[in-house]
């Protein structure tokens, strides 16, 4: 349980951009199939971009 809390303590923003960009994604799925689909790509190329620039900060 003690090792479950470090890696959150150490990976906590990106488990909160995931979870958001999560959210983001099912709703635009919400309303409709091909705009779905276009944020969740979007969306996963700024979610890559975002973590390689936290990853580097170190």
């Amino acid at each position: 349980m003690k090792n479950i809390f470090k890696f959150y303590q150490l990976n906590e923003p990106q488990i909160l951009m995931i979870c958001g960009f999560l959210m983001l994604s099912i709703g635009a799925f919400k309303t409709s199939i091909i705009v779905g689909w276009f944020v969740t790509g979007s969306l996963f190329i700024v979610l890559a971009l975002l973590s390689a620039w936290m990853a580097g900060r170190g």
